[in-house]
């Protein structure tokens, strides 16, 4: 699947899909870069449940931004990519 090594941004990552998947991923060893800008689609108070756990976790990141931010090319581009899901 990926070497436990790998970094992959998770995009969506406070929402549903996207944390469960972040859960996964860190299970499985990833180091994982979520980032969700909190979108009112549904509750923020959720989102930031969703993503509790894994706020503490080692190889977790998070970016709480837009996707279409200026700024974030800045803040992703020290980081080795490989996979964006």
């Amino acid at each position: 699947m990926f070497e436990t090594q790998s970094t992959i941004l998770v995009t969506g990552a406070a929402g549903f899909i996207g944390s469960h998947l972040v859960s996964s991923l860190l299970t499985a060893g990833a180091h994982v870069i979520g980032i969700d800008c909190f979108d009112p689609y549904y509750s923020i108070g959720q989102k930031r449940q969703n993503i509790a756990e894994a706020l503490s976790h080692s190889n977790f990141r998070f970016l709480e931004q837009s996707f279409l931010s200026d700024d974030l090319y800045d803040e992703l581009s020290s980081s080795e990519i490989e996979s964006i899901v």
